[in-house]
């Protein structure tokens, strides 16, 4: 029985923000030491340390769900969305390094912007964290959903 658009968007975008809030709560465990105040700026900063979280967050919230939802597509699981179509590449790697290129630069631009604006030159641990992972969450459900509307699109695959 095929799934409806809805419930197919929610739930693996639902998936992949979950995902991505895991694995950024892990790496700023791995990264970040727990008794320090995390710096924002320098090589050790959290803008500077948003770059890999957010290529690997775009490069997986594209590979995964485009993947998975052309294999879906694929055994009659979802239908396809008529109309809609993209300019990015067909291949599923490429497309997720495009994306995941793309998002990195906008990330790494807004974050320099916005923590220049606080005034802050540092956090704590714990804010940096609870920072780190609502971040991650909320990067890897855009990322995500925009991949997977993609993915569902007629226009968009060969």
């Amino acid at each position: 029985m095929p799934y409806s658009h809805k419930t197919y968007l929610l739930t693996e975008t639902a998936v992949g923000s979950a995902i991505s809030l895991v694995l950024s709560i892990v790496f700023v465990f791995l990264i970040f030491d727990s008794n320090m105040t995390v710096p924002i700026y320098g090589l050790q900063g959290l803008i500077v340390d948003s770059v890999p979280q957010s290529f690997a967050i775009a490069f997986m919230a594209t590979l995964m769900p485009t993947f998975l939802t052309r294999i879906r597509l694929k055994a009659g699981k979802i239908k396809v969305i008529d109309g809609r179509g993209t300019w990015l590449p067909q291949n599923v790697f490429l497309r997720s390094l495009t994306m995941a290129i793309l998002v990195t630069i906008v990330a790494y631009s807004a974050h320099f912007v916005a923590f220049g604006m606080t005034g802050f030159n540092s956090l704590s641990f714990t804010n940096a964290l609870i920072y780190k992972a609502c971040y991650g969450a909320f990067l890897g459900a855009t990322v995500a959903y925009y991949s997977l509307l993609n993915a569902l699109s007629a226009k968009s695959r060969v």
